[in-house]
């Protein structure tokens, strides 16, 4: 499902909405994990619809009760764990083909092809192993079996609680891990971050048309930033691999090449992340979600 189609219709109701979203969404993620073709492609797209299944059930968390929210995030958290491996190995692949563009040095340019092509074999093998393990039909009952379970769940649609308190909730938690970042400078804080603007993102987006003028722009923005903290953990993550040799192996001339390469590209993207931060973030929870929840109940009026 694309961004622009994971939105409530002008005119439709919220709960009819949110399941009709939902019905999409898992619809989708049967079909991709079953394709015969493009595999790459289709795990990536699945992972997508999970976090995308998981920020509305962000959303809608204080209309469903805690309980239940907990019960249904956990069991989507799990489906996406079974798929991670398949997925990192890809990042990587293309964090390593981007770097291998932008360099003129012809021996950092061998060294990089060189762990692309262990990498790849790698990821060649994972694949096979989960194909022929029978798991991705495993993976596509047990997103069936939590598809019934969404559909049996009731909506009020009550906006107080959907975007003063949901709503609030997420903006809160992407604003603190901004403000963390910026004195705690580790790894897990950014990716934590990077988490939180994704369901923010995609939040808005259900919100969308209440006033896409503004919501398009904030959204093109917040996604820039989900991207360079994405990078940022695909950096992180090589930068650990390459340091204990978990992922490729290479010599020590080589390694100190591509480590080198990988500390000033984090440089430059994590100044770059603070300045989109700065201004993403700039607003306060409180007065953001208010701020919101006045645009949807005029547009509903």
């Amino acid at each position: 499902m694309k961004s622009k189609e994971l939105e409530i219709k002008k005119k439709e109701d919220f709960a009819d909405g949110i399941f009709r979203l939902f019905d999409t969404l898992h619809e989708e993620s049967a079909r991709y994990i079953l394709a015969g073709s493009k595999q790459h492609l289709s795990v990536h797209e699945l992972r997508k619809n999970i976090k995308k299944i998981r920020g509305i059930l962000r959303l809608i968390r204080h209309d469903i009760g805690h309980a239940r929210y907990h019960e249904l995030n956990a069991a989507y958290r799990e489906i996406a764990q079974q798929l991670a491996v398949l997925r990192d190995d890809t990042s990587q692949i293309e964090l390593l083909e981007g770097m291998q563009k932008n360099v003129n040095d012809k021996a950092i340019k061998r060294t990089i092809g060189k762990a692309i092509r262990q990498i790849e074999q790698k990821r060649k093998t994972e694949f096979e192993n989960f194909y022929r393990q029978n798991k991705h039909n495993a993976v596509c009952n047990d997103i069936l079996l939590r598809w019934t379970e969404i559909r049996e769940l009731e909506l009020s649609g009550n906006p107080d609680l959907f975007i003063l308190k949901s709503l609030k909730r997420i903006h809160k938690r992407a604003r603190s891990a901004m403000e963390s970042s910026g004195f705690l400078k580790i790894d897990e804080i950014y990716h934590y971050w990077r988490k939180q603007v994704k369901y923010l993102m995609y939040q808005l987006n259900v919100l969308n048309l209440a006033w896409p003028t503004y919501f398009n722009v904030y959204i093109k923005e917040l996604n820039k930033l989900s991207d360079m903290l994405g990078d940022l953990h695909d950096l992180n993550l090589l930068n650990e691999h390459i340091n204990n040799d978990t992922l490729i192996v290479l010599k020590p001339q080589q390694k100190q090449m591509i480590l080198n390469f990988i500390y000033r590209r984090r440089s430059i993207l994590k100044r770059r992340i603070e300045k989109a931060g700065n201004i993403l973030f700039s607003e306060n929870s409180k007065a953001f979600s208010l701020r919101i929840h006045e645009i949807w109940v005029n547009s509903k009026e």
